[in-house]
C-alpha cells in the first residue's frame, strides 16, 4: 500500500482511487511574498477501511499490519517524502463512530524548492513521479505560482480510459466495480496567495487570496458512465490547464505585516520542535 503522506494535492488522486473504501483528502498551500509558506494536508479513513486494511494484513501473514496513519507520526517517513520542506509540524489526530481524521503542516523556506513525490525512492530511481512542483516568480507588488505535477495524466485518462473500448458491458462492469473505490471520495486543492487571485488556469474556483480544485467521487463516476458528458468535460478540461501547469497570478500584495511576522513565528516554533523530533527519533534508531 502506498503511504499516505506521499500525496500532494490533485495529485493524490491517482494514489487515492487506487484502495477500496471511502477517503477524504485535502491539501492547503498557503504562499507568503518571500516565497516562504505552508503546506496543511488533511486526511479522513473510514473506520471500516481501516479494519479492511488490518484484515488484509492479518491474511497476508501480518501478526501487526501497518498503520497507514503511521506515515505522519515517522520523522523518518516524512522527510524521505519530498524536498524543501523545512520542518514538519506534530500530526493532530481525531475520530468519531465512523471516521479518523489526521492534519499536518509542512514549512519550507522556498516554494521553488519544494518537491514531493508519488512513491518514495530511495538511491534516486527513476521511476518516480513528481507529484507535486512550483514555480514562483515575482512581477512588482505581485507575482505568478505556478504548479506543475507528472500524474495530472491520470486525470485525464479517466474519463476515456472508463469507455470500456466501445464495449457497453464492459464499462458498465467497470463502473460497477469502482463505485465502492469511489463512493464518498473527496479530494480538494487549494492555494492561498499574497493578494487576490486575478487568473486561475486549473483552479474551478476562486476567492479573494485563494483558488481552489475540488473533485467528488460521483465526478469520476458520471465521467465513467458519460465519456462525452459534463463530469468528462471537467475532468478533460482540468487535465489539459494542468499539462502546461496550473497557475494562479495576482498584482497586488495585501496580506498585512502582522500576518506574516505571526507566519514567521510559527515556522520557527515548527522548525525547532522538528530538529527535536529528528534527534529523538535518530536516538531510538541508534539504541536498538
Amino acid at each position: 500500500m502506498k503511504p499516505f503522506a506521499r500525496v500532494l494535492g490533485a495529485l493524490i488522486l491517482a494514489s487515492l482511487v487506487s484502495l477500496p473504501g471511502c477517503i477524504q483528502a485535502e491539501e492547503a498551500a498557503t504562499l507568503m511574498p518571500d516565497g516562504s509558506g505552508k503546506l496543511t494536508l488533511k486526511f479522513a479513513l473510514k473506520k471500516s477501511m481501516l479494519e479492511m486494511f488490518a484484515q488484509l494484513g492479518k491474511a497476508g501473514g501480518d501478526e501487526k499490519p501497518a498503520d497507514p496513519f503511521d506515515q505522519f507520526r515517522d520523522p523518518a517517513k516524512l522527510k524521505a517524502n519530498g524536498e524543501g520542506i523545512a520542518a514538519w509540524g506534530e500530526p493532530k489526530k481525531e475520530e468519531d463512530a465512523d471516521w479518523v481524521r489526521v492534519s499536518i503542516a509542512g514549512y519550507f523556506e522556498d516554494i521553488n524548492k519544494v518537491k514531493m513525490y508519488s512513491e518514495a525512492a530511495p538511491g534516486g530511481d527513476a521511476k518516480k513521479k513528481l507529484s507535486f512542483g512550483a514555480k514562483y516568480e515575482k512581477a512588482g507588488d505581485g507575482g505568478k505560482l505556478t504548479m506543475s505535477s507528472e500524474l495530472t495524466d491520470d486525470f485525464r485518462k479517466m474519463g476515456k480510459d472508463a469507455g470500456g473500448g466501445g464495449n457497453e458491458e464492459l464499462a458498465k462492469a467497470m463502473v460497477e466495480a469502482m463505485k465502492p473505490m469511489l463512493e464518498g471520495l473527496k479530494i480538494s486543492m487549494s492555494v492561498t496567495v499574497p493578494g487576490p487571485v486575478e487568473d486561475s488556469g486549473g483552479f474551478l474556483e476562486k476567492k479573494d487570496r485563494t483558488a481552489t480544485f475540488a473533485l467528488e467521487g460521483k465526478t469520476i463516476l458520471d465521467a465513467m458512465t458519460d465519456s462525452k458528458g459534463p463530469a468528462a468535460k471537467k475532468l478533460e478540461s482540468f487535465g489539459a490547464a494542468t499539462e502546461k501547469g496550473t497557475s494562479v497570478t495576482w498584482t497586488k500584495t495585501t496580506l498585512g505585516a502582522d500576518d506574516i511576522a505571526a507566519f514567521k513565528n510559527e515556522m520557527g516554533a515548527a522548525k525547532e520542535s522538528w530538529e527535536k523530533r529528528l534527534k529523538d527519533a535518530e536516538s531510538k534508531k541508534k539504541d536498538k
